[in-house]
């Protein structure tokens, strides 16, 4: 009997030794749970509190929180968020499940609480930066698109809705919905784009697309972004970007493109477009071993026109020329204003050299006729020079040479006549060959002089940079017939070089003598960019010199740039490191590519003369000086207008906002003392 009760009393003891080990692991189960317990009894005092609690109620201990009341009533099996405020008075949103339970053989009830707030606090901090998002995007004028790549669902926010006219919901929230809108001459540059950024190609999608509008026309938006998301295996699952309708700008850019390639008094090719249509013409002509011919045409004694009577009664025979030379041509030929009072006309699959006379008679006859305009009958009468691809060269730098070379003889042997070319046809090549001669002497000699032409604020007509300007003035050439021959003669690095020296030597003297210096713009060849120590040169020079990058800025022409965008991008970018600023010269004179000129480190535009020249006569020239002046602004880069010439062009500026001008208007090019004295009295 006596071991049965001492059994039975082990098994007690066993069973009290689970049971309190049970409890003991319980008690540390809840003392190190994240969420809060506290246990309440039914008169609402708190009778436990984890460790956990005491977090969330900001207490410094746990048994602080005994014999204090829990503030709410419980009711068994809730689940709701409350509001806490902590010990010192801190805001704090719990989320409380409640169980009943015992306690102490009483009743009572279990809270387990888990702390809210940073998780609120995180959701509004979400929908607030959303909200900002939002009205950035809105105020952006961007829409916001989000594309599963997997099921090919495409969210897009109201704006990309507003962008092409359509209501939400009128377009299928897809991708393929989306694509279906593109216009198909930009399917394939979409899609190459887009899967080449989903295959990890490229660091982001970026593709400037048309889509068709719900007026059913077409409309140009700038898509941007990339992959969010991938999974495990780099697939692509998410991508998400923004969509700006760049419709207008894209309209000013083609007046700008339209205007780059086409002469803007006569309507007909220019230049840089008469050399896009001589390359397709050669290639075509050397495929089929055809034969073409280029007309150079030069207007004789035109000048007397324009002094006798006015550059508006010019402009109206240029423009009548212009007409009538286009008229006397097959559909296929070409006709362009090559500049000033040239014209060229290229004939393409000529059978023989006598088709070509043909023409040139028939222009000859038909610009001998009076043109009238502003109740004058003038007349003028044309010199036509022609060379014939391929026996007079095979480049168009060559055939157009070669005719001008013509043009020149049938100018020599009387005007008002055709000429074809001839090798003996010389003359030309002896001027240049003495210019040529006479450069190194004239160098050596220092014959050179720099000269200085003021660029100044169109509102204040304050003196804020200048340019410098090569000058020969013991000789009676200008600088466009001494400079290209230099450049061809490979001497103009020589020039240059001096020029770059001269320019900051006397900004050196200035400094010296108090006279308050300005930035000078100092022009650079073509021959100086291919220099493999240009940049280097440079810098030895402003060191030499003892002045700062600030002192000098380059200019360069468009046809420089476009060259060779890549390797003039590398030392433009060189010389911004320096801190020397660059501007594009003569701006929309043809050469440059609109898609570059964001992506090349240009600070300043230079506005060709041409354009300004014509304001006030030609309402196209207005147009395009405005539209240029606002695609630069956009960019962010300074505007010069140059050949400012009259008070019509200034206002225009003015009105405009352009706020650097450089012309006639305010002050021809001056040697450089006489450009100080000038200095001095403007300011006074």
């Amino acid at each position: 009997m006596n071991d049965e009760f001492q059994e039975n009393d082990t098994r007690v003891d066993d069973l009290a030794a689970r049971l309190e080990a049970s409890e003991a692991r319980l008690h540390n189960i809840i003392e190190r749970s994240p969420d809060a317990f506290v246990v309440v009894d039914s008169a609402g005092v708190i009778q436990f509190a984890n460790l956990a609690a005491a977090v969330l109620f900001r207490a410094e201990d746990a048994n602080l929180l005994v014999g204090e009341r829990f503030g709410r009533p419980l009711t068994a099996g809730e689940t709701i968020d409350v509001d806490i405020v902590g010990a010192h008075g801190e805001e704090i949103v719990a989320e409380m499940r409640v169980v009943e339970t015992e306690w102490r053989g009483n009743q009572a009830y279990i809270a387990v609480l888990r702390d809210l707030t940073e998780r609120i606090r995180s959701a509004r901090i979400l929908r607030e930066n959303e909200k900002r998002l939002t009205l950035a995007l809105d105020a952006a004028k961007l829409g916001f698109w989000d594309i599963d790549v997997v099921t090919g669902s495409m969210a897009c926010s109201d704006r990309m809705y507003e962008c092409l006219g359509y209501a939400k919901g009128e377009i299928r929230p897809n991708r393929a919905a989306w694509w279906a809108l593109v216009h198909p001459g930009d399917e394939a540059c979409l899609h190459s784009h887009f899967d080449d950024h989903l295959k990890g190609k490229t660091p982001g999608f970026r593709t400037e697309v048309r889509l068709r509008s719900k007026s059913n026309d077409w409309r140009w938006m700038l898509f941007q972004g990339e992959v969010t998301e991938r999974g495990q295996d780099a697939s692509p699952l998410r991508v998400i970007g923004v969509a700006e309708d760049i419709h207008e700008r894209k309209e000013v850019e083609e007046r700008i493109r339209h205007a780059s390639q086409h002469d803007a008094l006569t309507g007909l090719p220019n230049r840089a477009l008469l050399y896009e249509f001589a390359e397709h013409l050669l290639s075509g002509a050397r495929r089929s071993g055809g034969r073409s011919a280029f007309l150079f045409i030069d207007l004789d004694r035109f000048k007397p026109i324009n002094d006798a009577y006015g550059h508006d009664v010019g402009d109206l025979v240029l423009k009548e020329v212009g007409r009538r030379l286009t008229a006397s041509v097959r559909s296929a030929d070409v006709v362009g204003r090559f500049g000033g009072d040239e014209f060229l006309m290229m004939l393409v699959n000529i059978r023989s050299e006598d088709d070509v006379a043909m023409v040139a008679r028939h222009a000859l006859t038909t610009l001998n006729q009076p043109y009238l305009a502003h109740g004058h009958a003038l007349t003028i009468s044309p010199s036509i020079g022609i060379s014939v691809f391929p026996q007079d060269g095979d480049t168009i730098d060559d055939l157009i040479k070669n005719a001008d070379t013509a043009m020149y003889q049938a100018k020599e042997g009387g005007r008002n006549r055709f000429q074809f070319f001839k090798p003996e046809f010389n003359k030309r090549v002896s001027e240049s060959l003495k210019i040529e001669s006479c450069l190194r002497q004239g160098f050596d000699r220092n014959e050179f002089e720099v000269f200085y032409q003021p660029v100044v604020d169109t509102e204040t007509r304050s003196v804020v940079s200048a340019e410098a300007l090569l000058r020969w003035p013991s000789m009676n050439w200008s600088p466009a017939q001494f400079i290209p021959v230099a450049e061809i003669a490979g001497f103009m690095q020589t020039l240059g070089t001096w020029t770059l020296q001269e320019v900051c030597r006397q900004q050196r003297e200035w400094r010296e003598k108090g006279f308050r210096v300005f930035p000078v713009a100092v022009n650079v060849s073509a021959t100086q960019f291919r220099q493999k120590n240009f940049v280097q040169s440079v810098s030895d020079c402003l060191l030499h010199a003892g002045v700062s990058a600030a002192d000098v800025y380059f200019e360069v022409t468009e046809s420089t740039v476009m060259r060779n965008v890549g390797d003039v991008a590398e030392i433009l970018h060189a010389l911004r490191s320096m801190g020397i600023k660059v501007a594009l010269d003569d701006f929309g004179t043809g050469y440059s590519s609109l898609s570059y000129l964001s992506q090349l480190p240009i600070d300043i535009l230079k506005l060709d003369q041409s354009f300004i020249r014509g304001i006030g006569q030609n309402s196209a020239n207005g147009a395009i000086t405005e539209g240029i002046i606002g695609l630069g602004r956009s960019l962010g880069l300074e505007i010069i207008a140059e050949g400012v010439e009259t008070q019509e062009a200034l206002d225009f500026l003015r009105a405009r906002k352009c706020r650097r001008g450089q012309g006639y208007h305010f002050c021809p090019p001056l040697p450089a003392n006489d450009f100080e004295r000038w200095c001095h009295l403007h300011a006074a």
